[in-house]
């Protein structure tokens, strides 16, 4: 009697094997590559959001400045006119659209001395109130997808004694 050798086992991997893997494989990209995206616009939004917080603390610390030395402030729906008498000039803060102010120093002569323009980011809705019979002067920026979180700049002007 003949003994039959058992069937030899091949060693490898089967199709199914192989698909299961690809899709596995596939899934895990896809999620990296997702993952990758979201912390991308995450550090494109936090870069742009702290350049218009510097911008906009630049801007308050120079209204707070001059309003400070300010002889004569004109509040005005669009900005506000600041008169020194010293220094012999005129500083004009003027909203040129929802994200945009300019600054404008004119010297005795009505020569310009020197012109800023501030880019405060998303569009805003600014609201300009004299307070105290003009020795307080409250400008507020509000975003449109932050009404509850204005950014209210307080400036006064020197108290004389």
């Amino acid at each position: 009697m003949r003994r039959v050798s058992p069937k030899k086992v091949v060693a490898g991997t089967t199709l199914v094997e192989l698909v299961l893997t690809l899709s596995l494989v596939s899934v895990l990209l896809g999620g990296m590559v997702g993952l990758a995206s979201i912390i991308r616009t995450s550090d494109q939004r936090s870069t742009t959001d702290r350049s218009n917080r510097q911008e906009i603390r630049r801007f308050a610390d120079d209204v707070r400045r001059e309003i400070h030395i300010a002889d004569e402030i004109d509040v005005q729906s669009d900005g506000i006119v600041l008169s020194n008498t010293t220094q012999a000039t005129k500083t004009t803060y003027r909203v040129v659209s929802g994200s945009v102010i300019s600054r404008t120093v004119e010297t005795d002569g009505d020569s310009v001395s020197a012109r800023d323009v501030y880019t405060l980011g998303r569009e805003l809705e600014t609201k300009i109130e004299s307070l105290e019979e003009d020795r307080l002067i409250r400008w507020t920026l509000t975003e449109s997808d932050r009404l509850l979180r204005p950014v209210v700049i307080d400036a006064s002007r020197k108290v004389e004694r």
